[in-house]
This record gives structure tokens, C-alpha cells and sequence, in this order.
């Protein structure tokens, strides 16, 4: 989180098939800053999740992990589990923006009660209540997804929700909302990240603006994200066996 918001480039892998522990150390040797562990749209669970982030986090790479719409129970699962940051999909509003902070940070940011987080400590917590959820805050990532016309009319007050450290676009989906599917460099796609880069920048936030292509990777960096996610694991997999073919 620090190295992202203080606008250096941060690079991450997503994790959507394998479970194997040496995907941590794969990662990180790599040189990737964080791991998206997608519980949403895979048959990944909870337990995978919590191995996966715990060996993440010994290997030095931020664990993040992806839940279904506005599954909070889920996502205390994972914190309490390992995990650093939830990424919330399909944020539409600044009600939706806040009840995210409010289910995944703690007292007085957010209203989570403590449960047994001491992982994240090394099993050695804070004393003190309050020490203890302020480090909690500081280490849990909130990130909305933006992904839809409604989340786009409503950007400025998501984007100053207190609590909400990055903003994220999925470009993808936005597109075809927007009735350009496929098209990253349609004149509605580059408005559309103009829009949600100025509201990020005015209010602190960090920023993803979700592209592919090397040219679109370029004009969002352009534009102040500095948030990629480079592939996920199948894909590297599959493109790898390719090539050696």
C-alpha cells in the first residue's frame, strides 16, 4: 500500500487456479509487489486463500484477494485468514463504498469487531484494543471496483469515501457498459479513466485503471495509475507450454 500510494509503479499476479504454496515463492521471486487471489470467480475458498496469503506474506508479496458482490462475511474470513486487502467488485455508490469500509476495517475507521487477527502480527498482537486496530487499518487494503455507468456518475463521492485506499477499474466490463466492449481506446473509455484518475487524485486515492494491451498499459500510467496486474497463473501457464511447444 505505501509503495503504491506514494506513486510507484506496483505490479501484481493473479492467482485463479493453482493452490500448490510454491506459487507464493514463485511470485515473489519473480519480483511481483502483490498477489489477486480471485475467490469470486473461481472454486478457490477460503482455506486456499489463507495458505496462499500466509506464505505470500512470509515471502514478502501483499495478499489481496477478490470477493463476490458485497460478500462481507467472506471477507472478515479472509482478513482473519491472512489476507491484506479485499477487493470489492461492483461498487456503484458512495453507500456501497462505505458499507465496504465499514464490513473490512476496524474501529473507529470502520466497524468490524476484533476477532483473532493475531497472524498478522506473528501471533505476538498489540496489547492495547486500540493499537491493534489501528494496525489492522493500516495493513487491510480496501479497493472498489469500478464497473459500471452508475459507478462512473458516482465516482466523486466513492472516490472521497474515507477508508477507501484504492480505486480500481474493470475496464472490461466498463466498456461494454458503455456499449464499446473490447474497445480500450474508444473516446468513451478514455473519458471515462480521465474521470475516475482526476476524482482518485483529488482525494488520495490509489489507482487502477484496468488495460492489457501495451499501449493502453501506457496511457494509464499517463494518466496517474500506477496499479497493473500483469496475468494470472493458468494463462502464464499455458502461454509457457506454448512457446516450448
Amino acid at each position: 500500500k505505501d509503495r503504491l500510494l506514494s506513486g510507484k509503479m506496483t505490479f501484481g499476479f493473479q492467482i485463479r487456479t493453482f493452490r500448490e504454496l510454491e506459487m507464493a515463492r514463485a511470485i515473489a521471486m519473480t519480483g511481483f509487489h502483490f498477489a489477486f487471489i480471485d475467490v469470486a470467480h473461481t472454486s478457490l475458498d477460503v482455506a486456499d486463500a489463507s495458505r496462499l496469503a500466509i506464505a505470500l506474506a512470509d515471502a514478502g508479496v501483499t495478499p489481496l484477494a477478490r470477493i463476490l458482490d458485497r460478500d462481507y462475511q467472506t471477507a472478515g474470513k479472509l482478513i482473519e485468514g491472512g489476507v491484506q486487502g479485499i477487493i470489492a467488485p461492483r461498487i456503484d455508490t458512495a453507500e456501497q463504498a462505505r458499507e465496504a469500509v465499514a464490513q473490512c476495517k476496524y474501529r473507529p475507521i470502520g466497524s468490524r469487531w476484533r476477532g483473532d487477527e493475531s497472524l498478522h502480527f506473528g501471533w505476538a498482537a498489540p496489547t492495547s484494543l486500540q493499537d491493534m486496530n489501528a494496525a489492522l487499518n493500516d495493513i487491510v487494503m480496501i479497493v472498489v471496483m469500478i464497473e459500471s455507468e452508475e459507478a462512473l456518475s458516482n465516482i466523486e463521492a466513492i472516490a472521497a469515501t474515507e477508508g477507501v485506499d484504492v480505486i480500481s477499474v474493470g475496464t472490461t466490463d466498463l466498456a461494454g457498459a458503455l456499449g464499446v466492449q473490447g474497445n480500450f481506446s474508444h473516446p468513451k473509455v478514455i473519458d471515462a479513466w480521465q474521470r475516475i484518475a482526476a476524482a482518485a487524485k483529488k482525494h488520495g486515492k490509489g489507482l487502477r485503471l484496468g488495460a492489457k494491451k501495451h499501449e493502453d498499459i501506457i496511457r494509464t500510467y499517463e494518466l496517474g495509475s500506477r496499479m497493473v496486474i500483469t496475468g494470472n497463473d493458468m494463462a502464464t501457464l499455458v502461454n509457457g507450454m506454448r512457446a516450448d511447444f
